[in-house]
């Protein structure tokens, strides 16, 4: 209402408010209006709010601010004071009431775990608020986020841990307790996790313990404490856990497998190639470094790898063998390296030597005997149907005998013979004995029933009985033994044996007594322990023979000594000369040995002559 003073000298004056309808606290600016003119211009008001406040006094000022703090509709008058201590009133009403706030949430409508989400309430433009000017400084806002958490604030950064639908609510409140409400819904969902790993150390081996680390791993800070791991590791072994150490026996490349599983049922899986080259053996070999020729060397191999190829090493020596031991007969002489090369299951090798020298030795020559070789040959003459038997003894043991029978109608006197072969070893004691008898029959083991054939009589001393012929035996018998050798050498030797000398007469002769009418052969072999190639000369006066291995390593030999030639012709021509003399004292008789032994026995009475 304005009032209009007729007189200049009236005060004069109107207020205004900027706002008829106010919030509770919320500023109003009264603006006074001077009206008056000239004298009635007026510059002294007092405004009276009616709130309880104090009068308000102004002078020269032309407004002023108020607010009230109680809702209600309030007429606010003012009084306007003239130079002249007149007085003028205007008022205005107002209302004050509280405005309920309005809210609006913005927010994404989609998040993961763990992700922080920014959430606010709506950027009013100034044609909309959510509350007036004055009590949007004093609003209050409690968010309830669907997970039992609330915050405060017109802003949050807010983040969920587990995959879902959550419901967001802000209630909005202003200083005189109206509340706003807004609400929105968010879904969060599972990351799945991402799978990595790393091996240490980073270059590995066979039998190499290796650890597993699935540090790497990533997921949302939630899940990422749940997770499980498995893992593959390529050789048919697996495991569980974020660390696992593992050791590979074989070598190759294993693709290692990590398969990641977060609580939510999300997984990942991460492969990589762990390569495991397989180690090469290393070798130590000892053995024997010197030997002779004819030694067995002795050789062994101790090869350095990992515990499983250990176990399974396989060994071949450059010697010969197939074990970490070998050995080696050495038949000949060597110098170089025995070399072992080491074989692991996977094929890798690796080489061992040891030095080796094998020294030649001398072959070793042996005489092993010196022999009277050929045959022996017994010849009779004399009175017919008399026996003389012929035995050869060694170390006064029989080893041979026969017997020859002289028969009746001889043309010529020696003209049968019987022999025995002559092997005689001259580091024994041979014996050979001539005398008349008969056979022992109860020593004859099979008697054939032929006179003087193929009866078997044991070779013993009993074989015969040294009696001489039967009691009607009369006369004499000459008889000649001949050593007839290999090389053709002979001499003969010669006896009578009586009938008269009570048939005892054992003509006993040692060969070694005749040594040097003999020829000898000498038997021996050679040796060499490293089996060379064997030669040997063997001399003997103006002689020489030699011999050549036929089998590395070994020779045999056998040489004949016959320098002998001179007694071998003096004792032929003594037999030359006895047989001559013989025939011609025995021509006589007309060649009847009977008749001249007749008449011998007569004249001598039965003496020897």
């Amino acid at each position: 209402m304005v009032v209009i003073l007729q007189s200049d000298i009236t005060a004069n004056g109107e207020i205004i408010a900027n706002k008829d309808v106010a919030d509770v606290g919320e500023t109003i600016t009264f603006d006074i209006i001077n009206t008056g003119v000239g004298e009635g211009s007026t510059s002294r008001f007092t405004i009276n709010f009616h709130d309880g406040s104090a009068l308000a006094e102004l002078n020269n000022v032309f407004a002023i601010n108020h607010s009230f703090i109680f809702e209600g509709v309030y007429t606010i008058t003012m009084i306007a004071i003239s130079n002249y201590g007149l007085t003028a009133t205007s008022s205005t009403t107002v209302t004050i009431a509280n405005q309920q706030p309005a809210v609006d949430i913005v927010m994404p409508s989609t998040a993961v775990e763990d992700q922080d989400v920014t959430i606010r309430v709506h950027n009013w433009t100034s044609a909309t608020y959510p509350d007036t000017d004055h009590d949007k400084g004093l609003l209050r806002y409690q968010w309830m986020l669907g997970d039992g958490l609330t915050r405060e604030g017109a802003t949050i950064i807010k983040s969920w841990n587990q995959s879902g639908d959550y419901p967001v609510h802000v209630y909005v409140s202003d200083d005189q307790g109206a509340i706003g409400y807004g609400t929105a819904t968010i879904h969060v969902t599972n990351a799945a996790p991402t799978a990595d790993f790393t091996w240490s150390p980073a270059l590995v081996g066979e039998d190499v313990s290796v650890l597993f680390d699935a540090s790497p791993t990533t997921d949302t800070p939630s899940d990422i404490a749940g997770l499980k791991y498995y893992w593959n590791f390529g050789d048919g072994q697996v495991g569980r856990g974020k660390m696992r150490h593992h050791m590979f026996v074989v070598s190759r490349n294993f693709t290692v497998t990590l398969t990641v599983i977060d609580n939510d049922g999300a997984s990942n899986v991460k492969t990589r190639v762990v390569p495991i080259p397989n180690l090469t053996p290393i070798v130590a070999a000892t053995g024997s470094g010197l030997l002779r020729e004819g030694e067995t060397g002795w050789y062994q191999a101790a090869a350095s790898d990992t515990p499983t190829d250990s176990g399974f090493m396989a060994y071949d020596w450059s010697i010969g063998g197939n074990g970490s031991v070998a050995t080696r007969l050495w038949a000949d002489d060597y110098h170089g390296p025995a070399t072992v090369t080491a074989t692991d299951p996977d094929g890798a090798t690796g080489l061992g030597t040891v030095a080796t020298r094998v020294m030649n030795t001398n072959p070793y020559i042996m005489v092993d005997s010196i022999n009277m070789l050929g045959t022996l040959t017994l010849k009779i003459a004399g009175t017919p149907n008399n026996t003389l038997f012929m035995r050869v003894l060694r170390n006064g043991c029989e080893v041979n005998y026969t017997h020859l029978t002289r028969e009746s109608g001889s043309p010529r006197p020696g003209s049968k013979s019987a022999s025995l072969p002559m092997d005689f070893d001259l580091s024994q004691e041979w014996v050979i004995e001539v005398f008349y008898g008969h056979l022992n029959e109860s020593r004859v083991v099979n008697n054939t029933g032929v006179p003087n054939g193929n009866d078997i009589i044991s070779n013993t001393t009993e074989n015969f009985a040294v009696t001489g012929p039967h009691q009607d035996a009369r006369g004499a018998n000459p008889a000649w033994l001949t050593f007839t050798f290999q090389d053709g050498v002979s001499f003969t030797l010669f006896r009578v044996f009586w009938v008269w000398n009570n048939y005892s007469l054992v003509w006993r002769i040692d060969p070694r007594e005749y040594l040097m009418t003999s020829t000898l052969t000498l038997r021996g072999h050679v040796i060499d322990r490293g089996a060379d190639d064997l030669v040997v000369m063997i001399t003997c006066g103006n002689s020489t023979a030699s011999f050549t291995s036929s089998v590395p390593g070994h020779l045999s030999f056998e040489y004949a000594i016959h320098d002998w030639n001179n007694w071998v012709n003096y004792w032929s021509s003594l037999q030359t000369l006895w047989w001559a003399r013989f025939d011609e004292y025995f021509s006589k008789w007309g060649g009847n040995f009977d008749s001249w032994f007749d008449a011998w026995w007569a004249q001598n009475n039965g003496s020897e002559p």
